[in-house]
């Protein structure tokens, strides 16, 4: 599954939509999880469900994108102990990489690199995913970082309480 990045939009204002030959291309599930666009949608695999959110789509408060994540975060009944964030991008903008980062580092943010690359997301079961960050060095891809997540959602420290100082994400399946 993709989402759209600044190499798919279409630079021909009043003549053709934005993303026209991405979502040609590209059909993503949008439909089957009630989204009104290819550009974010949501997934079922293995017992985890996924979330694609589209960062040049409208994404604020009133917007369409903005209201389908309410709906479907709410239906989900997310639980905050088992919820992991992965954000990739920054690297395509039209201003170069991002290499200012807040200092000192947020212990939320486990991990950061200015580069250009992929990620890929592996999901093994319904307790565990693998997580790799792959970077373009001289056309080749380097992976050079890497997480194993577990579904903590069924653990004893999310069941007993909702302390979730337990919560952890590396771990090997």
């Amino acid at each position: 599954m993709v989402t759209e990045g600044n190499h798919e939009k279409e630079l021909i204002p009043f003549f053709m939509p934005s993303f026209r030959a991405f979502n040609a291309r590209w059909r993503m599930p949008f439909r089957e999880s009630g989204s009104s666009s290819n550009l974010y949608y949501s997934f079922e695999v293995a017992g985890v469900h996924v979330v694609m959110l589209g960062s040049y789509t409208d994404y604020g408060e009133d917007s369409d994108q903005y209201q389908w994540l309410q709906t479907r975060v709410y239906m989900r009944n997310v639980n905050p102990c088992g919820a992991v964030h992965i954000t990739i991008g920054d690297g395509g903008n039209h201003e170069g990489l991002a290499t200012r980062f807040i200092d000192p580092q947020p212990q939320w943010s486990v991990f950061r690199e200015a580069s250009f690359g992929h990620g890929e997301l592996r999901v093994a079961n319904a307790t565990h995913a693998h997580w790799s960050w792959h970077r373009n060095d001289d056309d080749e891809p380097v992976k050079s970082d890497e997480v194993w997540i577990n579904n903590l959602s069924q653990s004893r420290e999310c069941i007993e309480g909702s302390d979730y100082s337990g919560r952890k994400i590396l771990g090997a399946p």
